[in-house]
């Protein structure tokens, strides 16, 4: 299997970016050493590069609130929770961001780890389709 590339990868490899195979999506591990990036962190500003990054939007709210660890009922619009996302048994199945758009939508940012395989959208998006709590 070919990994993908972000719309930014040309400016990564630009960059000097050393990269990596992250998920089926090739990324960027670092730019010149360590010390340097947490230096120009620190003192001028990083970024992530979010292009391959999958949203997943449910829109039941007792729903999102069973397959998510946090209480998401304290999250109002405009706030995001740090949450895992977790299978029937409780297993974990990736990380989120849990963003309150109002009260009746939830979208979540996943990992390239779940948006790049396959198995793991269809693991997640058909119990969620079949209760039609998110949208296609």
């Amino acid at each position: 299997m070919t990994a993908e590339r972000t719309p930014l990868y040309e400016e990564h490899v630009h960059l000097g970016a050393q990269m990596t195979n992250f998920g089926g999506w090739v990324m960027p591990l670092q730019y010149g050493s360590i010390r340097e990036e947490h230096r120009t962190v620190r003192e001028a500003v990083g970024l992530f590069d979010l292009s391959h990054m999958g949203e997943l939007r449910v829109k039941d709210e007792s729903l999102a609130q069973q397959v998510v660890t946090r209480d998401l009922t304290r999250l109002r619009p405009g706030r995001i929770q740090y949450a895992m996302l977790c299978n029937e048994a409780g297993g974990i199945i990736d990380d989120v961001l849990a963003y309150a758009v109002a009260w009746w939508s939830m979208p979540a940012t996943r990992t390239a780890t779940s948006t790049g395989s396959q198995r793991t959208r269809r693991r997640v998006r058909t119990p969620l389709l079949m209760s039609g709590a998110i949208g296609r």
